[in-house]
């Protein structure tokens, strides 16, 4: 057992445009970006949803993003929103535009009240509005077996002052929630994810 692989992360599966993404996103300071359990944990969620369209809230440097469209198929759509144009540039510089992917610069707190209900099978909750605020009208969005995930529910050294009270009752929210079955992960970066069953 001495030789047997404990980090299945440790290993060449990662999307095409990782690696180059990363280098930019340190070369500009951001550092909030998912780690590579998280996109991993995504790719396998989003290869269960067939012909899916799938939102990300909070592009970022598109490292999500890329996990995501690793493993969605040629019908699949992904919809991606960040208020931040400077780190999504570096996403489109680096996620070749096509038809499965549409980027949006704008405010996501609008996006979310302004969208149709329950047309998504996933959802990935990587900003404030629809992880801290706006989760329920997040979850709304979601197909019943749709998965709503979010992440940074774990305290961390850089943690803004306000966001550890925002996490708790974040979490609080969820368990609290009616809408489908739960479960934290204390793991990566600590995972919540909500299996839509009603609507």
């Amino acid at each position: 057992m001495d030789n047997f692989d404990l980090d299945p992360f440790n290993n060449e599966s990662v999307p095409p445009s990782l690696n180059d993404i990363n280098t930019d996103s340190s070369l500009v300071g951001f550092d909030l970006q998912p780690d590579n359990k998280t996109g991993a944990l995504l790719r396998v969620l989003v290869a269960s949803k067939r012909n899916g369209l799938f939102l990300e809230l909070g592009t970022g440097t598109g490292i999500s993003t890329c996990w995501m469209l690793d493993a969605m198929c040629s019908n699949s759509k992904l919809v991606t929103i960040d208020n931040d144009e400077k780190s999504q540039s570096i996403a489109k510089k680096y996620i070749p535009s096509s038809e499965n992917i549409t980027f949006l610069t704008g405010d996501a707190f609008e996006f979310i009240k302004k969208s149709k209900k329950e047309i998504y099978d996933i959802i990935f909750a990587d900003a404030w509005p629809g992880k801290f605020e706006l989760m329920h009208e997040a979850i709304s969005l979601l197909k019943v077996g749709g998965f709503y995930i979010v992440d940074d529910m774990l305290p961390y050294e850089d943690w803004p002052e306000e966001q550890y009270p925002q996490a708790l009752e974040n979490i609080k929210e969820l368990l609290s929630s009616n809408q489908g079955v739960k479960v934290g992960l204390e793991w990566s970066t600590g995972i919540c994810i909500l299996t839509k069953t009603s609507n």
